[in-house]
């Protein structure tokens, strides 16, 4: 996943070094504050992702207990 992440931030780096060569000056501060919120998203964005796996996997958990639970009990009163 690191590998993943390093190869896509290097591709995105390329990216927008050619676009910064191709921009005139007067557009250049525009765009960088336009990548630096698109930066600033793109962490938020995995952050989400991360939390929202974790809590997934929570979820997962208290259901396999749960179910557990309830098997348990109906193996006790039989």
């Amino acid at each position: 996943m690191v590998a993943l992440l390093h190869s896509q931030c290097i591709e995105r780096d390329n990216i927008l070094h050619n676009q910064i060569k191709q921009t005139t000056e007067s557009d250049r501060a525009l765009l960088l504050q336009e990548i630096r919120k698109n930066n600033i998203l793109s962490y938020e964005n995995f952050q989400l992702q991360q939390e929202n796996e974790y809590l997934q996997s929570i979820l997962k958990l208290k259901r396999h207990k749960s179910s557990e639970t309830v098997l348990s009990e109906t193996k006790f009163i039989k």
